[in-house]
């Protein structure tokens, strides 16, 4: 389900760049579905996280703080 969506602003001018439409999904399936993705990419930036899962970029921060926490993840590019 697609509740929210984040814009994203031009650095130059302000204007909307793109924007992405947020999922409505628990915490608990938001965290299988970062960990699956930490799993499946060699590189990890929690902005293409957010893109790519379409999960807001404040909750893929706090995720991948607990993982990292909980040493199940490591080397992550906000």
């Amino acid at each position: 389900m697609i509740a929210r969506t984040a814009y994203f602003n031009n650095d130059y001018d302000g204007s909307v760049e793109h924007e992405i439409g947020l999922r409505d999904i628990p915490k608990s399936q938001q965290k299988r579905e970062i960990i699956e993705y930490c799993n499946t990419h060699e590189d990890i930036f929690a902005p293409d996280i957010e893109r790519e899962l379409q999960i807001d970029f404040h909750d893929v921060c706090m995720i991948l703080d607990e993982l990292e926490e909980e040493g199940k993840i490591r080397d992550v590019i906000s």
